[in-house]
């Protein structure tokens, strides 16, 4: 029974409230885990887990056979928690004692990641197979999906291959790619 990590979050708000996402490998099957601490990890607790286990100490509810792939907390609500899984786009009010799934708008309800911007409180992004979907409600409705990849029914104008939707849009998000540089093309090197 060896966990393997896939990611841990720290709260922006407060460095005390630590999630971690994590698999067990228990008798040839693969246990998705959410564990939260709300004491800087000496003590941890596994979050929306319907199996009651004495060895586990579990709390909440709503991520049963739910494998989360990423986690955000908002910037300015502790307590406010958003997940991007196999079930789609999950959201807590409580600090992730208790989950519900989300996904009305979404083409297709599957999540890779989130993001929860510091400066523009309640909008969150959400990467799925049909492209990156937006919210400003904190996740109650999503918007189409403003990048998609290449395909027959791709109209958007900012469109590409998933390193580009990977790389470009962060890069951009964060000052690494100005409008100079989103401007220039191959030729100009």
């Amino acid at each position: 029974m060896i966990p393997e990590f896939r990611d841990v979050v720290v709260s922006p708000s407060n460095p005390e409230s630590v999630f971690f996402l994590l698999s067990l490998e228990v008798w040839g099957r693969s246990w998705p885990l959410v564990l939260h601490s709300t004491d800087g990890a000496r003590s941890v607790a596994v979050t929306g887990m319907g199996l009651s286990r004495p060895y586990l100490p579990s709390k909440g509810s709503g991520l049963e056979n739910v494998r989360m792939h990423r986690i955000a907390i908002d910037p300015r609500r502790e307590d406010a928690v958003y997940g991007a899984s196999d079930k789609g786009f999950c959201r807590s009010d409580d600090g992730g004692m208790t989950w519900k799934i989300l996904n009305q708008g979404l083409r297709i309800p599957y999540a890779y990641g989130v993001f929860a911007p510091a400066g523009a409180p309640g909008k969150l992004f959400l990467s799925t197979p049909a492209g990156l979907h937006s919210s400003i409600d904190s996740g109650a409705t999503w918007s189409k999906p403003i990048l998609v990849l290449n395909g027959m029914d791709a109209r958007p104008t900012d469109r590409g291959g998933m390193g580009y939707l990977v790389a470009y849009w962060p890069g951009r998000y964060f000052g690494f790619i100005d409008d100079r540089e989103a401007a220039r093309t191959p030729l100009d090197e």
